[in-house]
């Protein structure tokens, strides 16, 4: 089995913990080849994202702002949007409200360590799925693979 990439720029063999856990992730999620933006400011967050999205067949773009999610979303098209909400710049919030005016037909899955009180209020019609960190990553590509399933 090849190393993987490991959150934080390590490698690791065959038996580290986040190997274990993504090994079975390729046979748990059919192969889409789904666009998924990720917009997650902490690198090591990302790095996991990436990973285990990809892991799950999905292919990945980044953003590490709200700035930087909004100029992709004005260009480009995701089966998803995997959106943190505390990012400096521009957070998760005001990048739903802009998906939100812009009418931009794209889910959400908001995976953030933010409380429940921040976790509220979003409109359902964009955001179909939050996570909270730390989360379980098989239950994280599930619900990934739900939505972006689900996109009309």
């Amino acid at each position: 089995m090849a190393h993987l990439p490991e959150p934080g720029g390590y490698t690791y063999g065959k038996y580290s913990p986040f190997v274990r856990m993504c090994r079975g992730l390729s046979l748990a999620t059919e192969k889409t080849s789904l666009p998924v933006l990720i917009v997650e400011d902490d690198e090591p967050t990302r790095k996991l994202l990436h990973a285990v999205l990809t892991r799950g067949g999905f292919s990945t773009a980044f953003a590490v702002n709200g700035v930087e999610a909004m100029s992709l979303l004005r260009t480009n098209d995701y089966a998803v949007i995997v959106l943190d909400i505390m990012m400096p710049e521009v957070g998760g919030k005001e990048v739903v409200e802009f998906i939100t005016a812009e009418s931009i037909p794209i889910p959400v899955v908001i995976c953030s360590a933010a409380g429940p009180r921040v976790l509220t209020g979003f409109d359902p019609n964009v955001v179909k799925g939050i996570i909270r960190k730390p989360f379980d990553i098989e239950q994280f590509v599930a619900m990934v693979a739900k939505v972006a399933r689900s996109k009309p």
